[in-house]
């Protein structure tokens, strides 16, 4: 039905248990890894498991148990084993080469032909087991593994073997083995070693009473100092319409050398989001830096890319992830031979709809600099490449949009240096969705700094860009005029414009979103005592003009010490606009956790959304409500539930007064109303048009034929109301 308040008002239900305004603290759940995490097979053949305290990796022969003794270790002390050789009765039996294969949620196995090595895997430890599945001879039966470490042997101990590593990091724990035959007979044997092997003997006696196969099984665990395991840093964090589900990306530190590239997915539609699960996009023991995620909306999937500096001399990678699920693509592997810095970075440009996203490398050795851009599909095939020429020395900072679809750009920020780098300009570049090379449009220079940590947000032809300068938060419109991205505004000081905000202090690292109406940018302030606590704003543009709806929002208690990263991302599903989420690395007290932690942070202005006057009147009283959130670009619905009746929704305004010879009952709305919808349920849509912020309507309904209510003298027929909504757009 149109009607006057369909046309004003009203767009996109929140979902139930809509989040109220003001943040809730949602991944401080998120610390050390407690579970199991098995990989597909990368590239060289090698399965990696991630528990809690180690690393497990399978290759051919060899197995390398990983202790973690956490992220101040210098380096990874693996224990390498390898079963070189098998006796019955002094004499060797042959075994083929093997290859780890899942046999189970938690098992691997490799087959030696007459043995089978297999691991159970626990969150504390890992079971190592061989299985020997017929009678090989007469005599005892003896497994010999060669061990290769940088641990020191540090002999035995009441039950097994220990290897220690140096400056009292911890050590890990070879136990000895029970040996189990066919019907559950136990036996326990010592184990005995040195620096080189390990030693397993099943007497003769056992063996030959025995019914078959043999289960011969040690365990393995690490003991460390470092009770913290890891360190997580660098958090980014992507939305998925098609799932409601967030994904969140982080490094996670596990030695000075071992950093692996944490997925961590949130069910959107809880508040706080509900935890699905934590995996790897890359667990072996490289060292993998600065992950970044996007969205592939027409595909529900997620982009994800980071910088190996351990693997093919220095190198870029990227693999997709379904929203869904935990199921990911291959690894892929571009820009090989870097032997770049840490300051490389892969920047991921995701799309709305269309068949293609964005992967921009900032690249940075001791040659030079440039920015390498690869077009790929949503099913990973590239479609060309390009190297700009931009002097980029010290430049290790970016971010991309995503792209509505055909015709819509990537765009790309950056900052550079120049003059020693004591101006550091920050520039941007539009990329075609087509991959046309060469670009159609040279860098543009939006400020001359020193600017830094540049973000973007937007889409389909207006986006919001926002850097640092002297401790403030700068601010720029862009906008796409016949095919050309050029800037719509200069810089604008958001730091002195933003509500609340004390321009004394500093704030730096702004991380724009947007959700198809507002946008937010999220940052970092550091207070006058030098806590540094995350906030947010929330601006909605009007042509060339910003106007905030929420200013310097605090995200975390005051108390709270954070690393200089954050980032931000928006609910974008169709119908759905907000809450955005906020993540943050928090590095010290009052958590010492060393993780990451999040806010909901819904975009909506301050304020009540519905007053409720009680107005209403019968036995029982019908309930009227209101579902999804009144703000400027979202819908609710207004509705109520007759017992039987014919309900009117009366719509006008609000006037508190009795109706004659109705007893208890209220008028809520002056009669006649303005509108009257014959209906139990009303639809309303709000522009997304800040000129309707603070706009209200009452609303009242009456039912009909309702028992209860006035007699049916007054109005011919019986009739109870409800109590009265007044609801304000925010």
């Amino acid at each position: 039905m149109s009607t006057r308040f369909v046309d004003v008002a009203w767009f996109s239900l929140l979902l139930a248990g809509a989040v109220a305004q003001g943040p809730a603290p949602v991944l401080g759940a998120e610390g050390p890894f407690r579970s199991v995490f098995v990989s597909d097979p990368y590239e060289d053949g090698s399965i990696w498991v991630r528990g809690h305290r180690y690393k497990l990796g399978l290759l051919g022969d060899r197995a390398t148990f990983q202790p973690l003794f956490g992220p101040r270790a210098p380096r990874d002390y693996p224990l390498t084993l390898a079963l070189r050789d098998l006796r019955v009765g002094g004499e060797h039996v042959a075994l083929a080469a093997g290859v780890a294969t899942r046999a189970g949620e938690r098992r691997l196995e490799v087959d030696r032909g007459p043995v089978v090595e297999r691991w159970d895997l626990m969150p504390e430890a890992a079971r190592q087991s061989f299985v020997v599945t017929e009678p090989l001879g007469h005599g005892p039966l003896v497994v010999e593994l060669a061990v290769t470490t940088a641990m020191a042997f540090g002999g035995r101990d009441a039950d097994g073997l220990r290897f220690v590593a140096p400056n009292e990091l911890g050590s890990v724990h070879y136990s000895d083995a029970v040996i189990i035959d066919g019907k559950g007979r136990r036996l326990s044997v010592p184990v005995s070693g040195d620096a080189a092997s390990i030693r397993i003997e099943v007497p003769a006696a056992f063996a030959a009473a025995a019914s078959w196969p043999l289960l011969i099984d040690p365990l393995l665990q690490t003991f460390a100092v470092d009770t913290s395991v890891s360190q997580t840093e660098d958090p980014r964090v992507a939305y998925d319409e098609g799932s409601d589900t967030w994904l969140v990306v982080a490094e996670e530190h596990l030695s000075a050398t071992d950093i692996d590239i944490r997925t961590t997915r949130y069910f959107a539609a809880t508040n706080p989001p509900a935890l699905a699960e934590t995996s790897y996009a890359h667990n072996t023991p490289s060292r993998t830096l600065s992950p970044e995620v996007a969205n592939l909306a027409p595909v529900g999937m997620f982009a994800i890319s980071w910088h190996n500096s351990t693997e093919n001399n220095g190198c870029f990678q990227y693999r997709r992830r379904t929203a869904n699920s935990m199921t990911m693509s291959t690894i892929g592997t571009t820009s090989v031979g870097l032997n770049g810095t840490d300051l490389c970075r892969a920047l991921v440009g995701g799309c709305r709809s269309g068949n293609r996203w964005l992967l921009a490398m900032l690249r940075q050795n001791s040659t030079g600099q440039d920015i390498l851009f690869q077009t790929l599909s949503t099913t990973g095939t590239a479609f060309g490449t390009a190297f700009g020429t931009f002097p980029l020395s010290g430049s290790h900072v970016g971010d991309v949009s995503m792209t509505a679809g055909p015709g819509d750009p990537w765009v790309l920020v950056w900052t550079e240096c120049a003059g020693r780098c004591t101006t550091l300009p920050l520039r941007m570049q539009a990329v075609d969705l087509n991959g046309n090379l060469p670009l159609p449009q040279a860098p543009v220079q939006l400020a001359l700094g020193p600017d830094r940590s540049p973000s973007i947000a937007g889409w389909g032809g207006q986006w919001l860009v926002t850097w640092t300068h002297g401790g403030d938060i700068q601010g720029m419109l862009l906008g796409n005029s016949g095919g050309t991205v050029a800037p719509t505004t200069g810089p604008i000081d958001l730091t002195l414009q933003e509500p609340g905000v004390d321009p004394a202090l500093v704030q730096f690292n702004a991380r724009a979103a947007f959700d198809g109406c507002r946008y937010s940018y999220s940052y970092i302030e550091t207070d006058s005592l030098g806590v540094q606590q995350p906030f947010a704003a929330t601006v909605h543009v009007q042509g060339t003009t910003l106007s905030w709806h929420d200013g310097h929002a605090a995200l975390s208690p005051a108390t709270t010490i954070m690393g200089f990263a954050i980032d931000s991302a928006a609910m974008t599903r169709p119908g759905v606009a907000g809450p955005h989420l906020v993540v943050w690395d928090e590095q010290s007290a009052p958590f010492a956790d060393s993780d990451l932690r999040a806010a909901t942070y819904n975009a909506i202005q301050s304020g009540p959304l519905v007053v409720v006057d009680q107005t209403g009147c019968g036995a029982p009283e019908a309930p009227f409500t209101v579902r999804g959130t009144p703000a400027i670009g979202q819908s609710f619905q207004i509705l109520t539930t007759p017992n039987g009746g014919f309900p009117f929704i009366l719509v006008g305004t609000r006037s508190i007064v009795p109706l004659p010879g109705c007893g208890s009952c209220q008028s809520g709305i002056a009669l006649p109303a303005a509108f009257t919808f014959p209906q139990a349920a009303l639809n309303l849509t709000v522009p997304c048009d800040v000129s309707y912020l603070g706009f209200a309507i009452t609303c009242q309904a009456a039912l009909l034929l309702e028992p209860g209510g006035c007699p049916p003298q007054v109005f011919g027929a019986p009739v109870t109301v409800t109590d009265t909504l007044t609801i304000t757009v925010r």
